[in-house]
């Protein structure tokens, strides 16, 4: 199972509203309920993530054109960011 952090939520969202507005309900429905089914495969295999060296106990796994950053719990996986490959990952993970 995974859960998400309050960030990852709203980039979740972000990432919805994207692309709800450039490519329709459809497209955004697609990518989100993909991207659901991976983050499941991630808790189901957490070690399928590299180690992210800038910050301490935090794994990173690609997802088309976005990263996911994430820390392995006891049973669960924690979502902490969503981030486009585009973004300045330092800047948005300063905070974990």
């Amino acid at each position: 199972m995974y859960k998400l952090t309050k960030l990852a939520v709203e980039d979740f969202s972000s990432i919805y509203d994207y692309t709800f507005q450039c490519f329709g309900e459809r497209q955004a429905d697609a990518y989100t309920e993909t991207l659901e089914a991976f983050l499941n495969s991630v808790a189901d295999m957490p070690s399928l993530g590299r180690d992210y060296l800038a910050v301490p106990d935090v794994k990173r796994i690609e997802f088309q054109k976005h990263s996911i950053f994430y820390k392995i719990e006891l049973t669960d996986i924690l979502v902490i960011r969503i981030l486009h490959q585009q973004m300045n990952y330092m800047q948005h993970l300063i905070y974990v």
